[in-house]
């Protein structure tokens, strides 16, 4: 999201999982960060260096949205990247968030 970053910077976004009330839900904001700074050392080398902090947003209802046009793409491309356990989880990894 180059045009939401600061200058010279990246945004990474990260959809998280997890239901009202758990343990992900009631983390800590600073501490989801830290969670996904360690997910992205291995494959980001230097990440935690460069990580600036997050800001976290949580919403009650959100589902994949998924678009069976190209379902085969989206699955050619899951299996192609190398990176073992990267999900492609619908329309270019968005969400719809409903109230």
């Amino acid at each position: 999201m180059p045009m939401l970053a600061p200058q010279g910077k990246t945004i990474v976004l990260a959809d998280i999982g997890c239901e009202v009330g758990d343990a992900t839900w009631t983390a800590d904001d600073a501490e989801l960060g830290e969670q996904r700074v360690a997910s992205l050392e291995p494959i980001v080398p230097g990440a935690r260096q460069r990580y600036l902090g997050c800001t976290v947003i949580r919403t009650r209802l959100a589902y994949p949205v998924y678009d069976l046009d190209y379902e085969d793409q989206r699955q050619a491309f899951a299996r192609s990247t190398g990176v073992r356990g990267l999900a492609s989880i619908g329309r270019n990894g968005e969400f719809a968030h409903l109230r």
